[in-house]
């Protein structure tokens, strides 16, 4: 009996609800649908089918098949919290297109009936991005030294007390280039950047760039044989530190007269290291046009739509420098935005980021950081502090409905839901959280492409359950090894 069934498997209940499953599918070989007329019967008494409405259901979909003499009668109920009446439109209609091409070729292939139709795939050509977009030619490095010239006395860099503006700081990462070019570093190097948050760190970035190499994070925090085995992958020529490390160094001091190289948008510009949650770490090699992309096509008209505002503090330095959030955290200098560069203790405590919206001189204007971070923020009471983030994106991990909810609530706030994988440069998605009632990743934008497909690299049809597949000049070029 089906509650000695329930009782067996003991799941969690709540009222409504089936306990043990949410989809039905029902199919009776005769049925009546109501529409067949009265026959007389004995005593004067008419017989006939009397259709009855059930009033509800206790599944979030039932689809019900009945064999008629009309022919199949398809009924669907479904719990309006899960689906709009324009979804269950479109699925009843892909229901009869897959019925109407079985029987119309029976020795067909199942999965061919599972993909996308034609109407379909027109639908969702609107929804995968921008046709093919070129990679942008000019690498951010020739971005800074014009933005420069446009703002040398704003401040573009403020850590621990120290302020650079961005005269200074194009001029301080101009000196490190320089002498990374006389210590060997040239056009498409890795080079190792053993630097804790603050000034050096934000410096040795545009530097290596600058010296036409790419940058690897190694956050002297790591454990010691996760950073050798980066270094074993990546092979950096060099290695920019203030502490004793294992490899040939230099400090992010000094000038020198190296020459600097011309640099395309198919060189190598970073190695960034994935989390390792999968297997071993791997190391993504991301190329300047990509970079540039995201900067110029992605990240500063996001931060435009937003309605950040000219020069608006940027927190850097929430998350760890292997991160791709270090590019997202770095590059709205070429917005003319000031990266606020927090302190190790800044950066792990809550409480401190929520201690600096009490005052609009220190308060910061764009929250760019993991999900679980944001989440931390909010329960700190970031949302309710006098001076708020105007901007506030939750990336790298799924957004929970409630932590959605209470960055919609929050009046006179934007807040984007960020997603890319690390084989991208940083984002291929955004969603405006205002606009949706729960948890999406949007659409992609800036160039960027998205996919859903099965096994077989088919596009499945919406609604379904695929894999990603993203394309556009923010993929990366590979791994490293």
């Amino acid at each position: 009996p089906f509650e000695h069934v329930v009782r067996a498997v003991a799941p969690d209940r709540a009222d409504g609800v089936n306990p043990l499953f949410r989809t039905l599918f029902s199919f009776a070989p005769e049925a009546a649908t109501g529409d067949r007329p009265a026959e007389p019967a004995a005593d004067g008494l008419a017989l006939g089918d009397l259709p009855i409405a059930s009033g509800g259901n206790h599944f979030d979909l039932l689809m019900g098949t009945a064999r008629t003499a009309e022919g199949l009668h398809l009924k669907l109920e479904f719990s309006t919290a899960i689906l709009g009446a324009g979804e269950a439109e479109d699925l009843l209609g892909s229901f009869v297109d897959l019925l109407a091409a079985v029987g119309g070729s029976p020795q067909v292939v199942v999965s061919e009936l599972l993909r996308a139709s034609g109407p379909e795939r027109e639908r969702m050509a609107g929804w995968t991005g921008d046709p093919e977009a070129p990679a942008f030619g000019v690498p951010v490095h020739e971005l800074l030294r014009e933005r420069a010239q446009r703002w040398p006395d704003l401040v573009a860099v403020e850590a621990d007390g120290e302020c650079l503006t961005f005269a200074g700081f194009d001029a301080r990462s101009e000196a490190l280039a320089r002498r990374l070019a006389a210590a060997g570093v040239s056009r498409g190097d890795v080079v190792g950047l053993h630097l804790r948050p603050g000034v050096d760190a934000v410096v040795a970035v545009w530097a290596v760039w600058k010296a036409g190499g790419a940058f690897l994070p190694l956050d002297p925090d790591l454990p010691s044989m996760r950073l050798e085995a980066m270094v074993q992958d990546a092979g950096p020529v060099l290695v920019v530190s203030r502490e004793p490390c294992p490899w040939p160094s230099v400090t992010p001091d000094g000038d020198a007269d190296g020459v600097l190289p011309t640099v395309g948008a198919r060189d190598l510009a970073a190695v960034m290291f994935t989390s390792g949650s999968t297997g071993r770490p791997k190391g993504v090699m991301l190329e300047h046009g990509g970079l540039a992309n995201f900067a110029e096509r992605q990240l500063l008209p996001r931060l435009r739509r937003a309605g950040v505002g000219e020069h608006a503090r940027v927190v850097t330095g929430t998350s760890a420098f292997i991160s791709d959030f270090f590019l997202e955290q770095t590059l709205p200098l070429l917005g003319g935005h000031r990266l606020l560069v927090l302190s190790g203790m800044e950066g792990r405590d809550p409480r401190l980021l929520v201690e600096r919206a009490q005052d609009p001189q220190r308060a910061v204007d764009v929250v760019c950081t993991t999900t679980s971070q944001v989440q931390l923020l909010v329960e700190a009471g970031l949302l309710d502090a006098p001076y708020p983030p105007r901007l506030i994106e939750p990336a790298g991990e799924a957004c929970p409905p409630d932590l959605w909810q209470a960055l919609r609530s929050r009046p006179g706030m934007a807040a984007h839901n960020i997603y890319g994988p690390a084989e991208t440069t940083v984002d291929t998605t955004c969603a405006d959280i205002a606009a949706y009632p729960y948890p999406v990743l949007g659409r992609p934008y800036g160039g960027a492409r998205l996919y859903l497909v099965d096994e077989s690299l088919g596009l499945v049809p919406p609604g379904s359950v695929g894999e990603i597949v993203v394309g556009g000049p923010g993929v990366g070029r590979g791994y490293v090894r």
